[in-house]
């Protein structure tokens, strides 16, 4: 009997054959990725401005200024001397404040007058923008939330501006705040309770028994 060869019921193994169409497709795909990495809008970098007084006062408060007053803006990430856009944004109506230009190092130190003509009770802050155009990317800086006022009153004649006074109403030469709540003590119903009766039970926590539940200063009673 002749013997049968197994290798003769086997399937012919066939190597990879690319097709000239796939390769045309595949080749095309590849040089086009590079470009499309290229074309892809870059992500702007984001980061804080910082905003301070152009002269040391002491205050309670950070970031308080004066309608009008002049301010300094620091901030980094920008290119060597390149334009920078100032604004100023309340609510959702932005103003453009001017252009300044960064430093040789690519960091920000202008000053730019906070307007005279902005609202004391909108929610107020500064950026700084240096866009990159229709590609994208390029830096915005934005502030912290900024309290203006409208002058530079000394309402209880204490030697501190309202803006800075933590008691405007009652005279505190030292801006007394034993409980550190930013409210001076003269104007503060509980001076050495930070959470001024935080259960709302009529006693401060230095003199309730349970300064965290009402109904037990009621049951001591």
């Amino acid at each position: 009997m002749r013997r049968r060869d197994a290798s003769s019921d086997a399937i012919p193994r066939q190597g990879f054959r690319h097709s000239p169409a796939l390769v045309a497709c595949f080749c095309l795909l590849s040089s086009a990725l590079p470009l499309a990495a290229q074309e892809a809008p870059a992500a702007r970098v984001r980061g804080t401005l910082w905003v301070n007084p152009v002269e040391y006062k002491q205050c309670v408060y950070e970031n308080v200024f004066l309608l009008g007053e002049t301010v300094m803006l620091t901030g980094g990430n920008f290119l060597p001397n390149e334009a920078v856009a100032i604004s100023i944004a309340q609510d959702d109506v932005e103003s453009p404040l001017g252009e300044v230009h960064a430093t040789a190092r690519g960091g920000l130190d202008a000053r730019v007058a906070i307007p005279a003509s902005a609202s004391v009770s909108a929610e107020t802050r500064l950026f700084a923008r240096a866009e990159k155009g229709e590609s994208g990317g390029g830096v915005v800086l934005r502030s912290a939330p900024l309290r203006l006022f409208a002058d530079a009153r000394d309402s209880d004649g204490d030697g501190f501006q309202d803006k800075c006074d933590n008691c405007p109403a009652l005279a505190n030469s030292e801006l007394a705040d034993s409980d550190s709540d930013l409210l001076g003590d003269p104007c503060d119903a509980c001076p050495l309770d930070s959470d001024n009766d935080g259960d709302r039970d009529g006693l401060c926590a230095d003199v309730d028994p349970d300064p965290y539940s009402a109904g037990a200063a009621s049951a001591s009673e």
